[in-house]
């Protein structure tokens, strides 16, 4: 089945969990209302009730299916080839995360996440880029609040630059002034997983600048006052004083 001929459109996996409710509750208010859309996970009954919230929000528009799937290949591999596109919100990635990645790869199915697990990240690209590449698939993993804002505003102000003044860019520097936000108990769990499952060695490698680039990053960095090594302190002109920020090395 191609995808232009797939039952949906879109497939919320995870759809109970509490990044997978937001999320559902941003297609139901925000999305066409034609939109063939379904919501995935163990549970019918936690998924009917995110169904039935998601109709209270918006009754005019198609409501999302109900598709029971485990954390099993055949089942994810049936799951894939009914839909264009799945955003995958089951975290750990590094426990739960391998199987709906390897299905999208496999079935030419586009793929979204919300991880922030970067040696995760570069694990599936090593495994299965050349996959992906073979069924058209599009995988995009942290497209949540890692790494989707820092990219998306350092895009905006490269280009903002150019057009305006027509000068490159070097460094790109995105701060926060002021953020109302605390760990969920996924994002803690995911903390201690990676921990657990990956050396300290490929913690370290991951979260080198470029890591997850095909294309090497300058030989020469600019270097770093040993407060800075140190504390993650720093003073930046026009910014003033900046720390370091726990979705930093994410985002770099």
């Amino acid at each position: 089945m191609s995808s232009g001929e797939r039952e949906y459109e879109l497939v919320i996996f995870g759809a109970t969990g509490y990044t997978g409710k937001l999320t559902a509750e941003h297609v139901a208010t925000h999305l066409p209302t034609d939109l063939r859309w379904a919501l995935a996970g163990r549970s019918g009954s936690k998924l009917e009730a995110v169904a039935a919230e998601c109709k209270s929000l918006n009754p005019d528009r198609v409501q999302p299916a109900i598709e029971i799937c485990n954390l099993d290949d055949a089942e994810l591999s049936a799951l894939a080839k009914k839909a264009k596109v799945i955003l995958a919100t089951v975290g750990p990635y590094a426990l739960h995360g391998e199987r709906c990645f390897k299905a999208c790869a496999e079935n030419g199915t586009h793929y979204f996440d919300v991880t922030g697990e970067v040696p995760w990240v570069a694990e599936m690209i090593k495994k299965y880029e050349g996959t992906a590449k073979a069924s058209g698939a599009v995988l995009i993993p942290q497209c949540g609040i890692e790494s989707a804002l820092s990219d998306l505003i350092t895009r905006c102000a490269v280009d903002a630059v150019r057009e305006k003044l027509s000068a490159p860019t070097g460094e790109v520097i995105v701060s926060l002034h002021e953020i109302k936000a605390k760990p969920s108990g996924g994002t803690l769990a995911t903390v201690f997983t990676l921990l657990e499952v990956f050396s300290l060695k490929q913690l370290k490698d991951a979260f080198t600048p470029y890591a997850l680039s095909p294309i090497p990053g300058p030989k020469v960095r600019p270097s770093k006052s040993l407060i800075t090594k140190l504390t993650g302190i720093k003073v930046v002109p026009d910014l003033g004083i900046l720390t370091t920020s726990l979705a930093g090395s994410r985002n770099t």
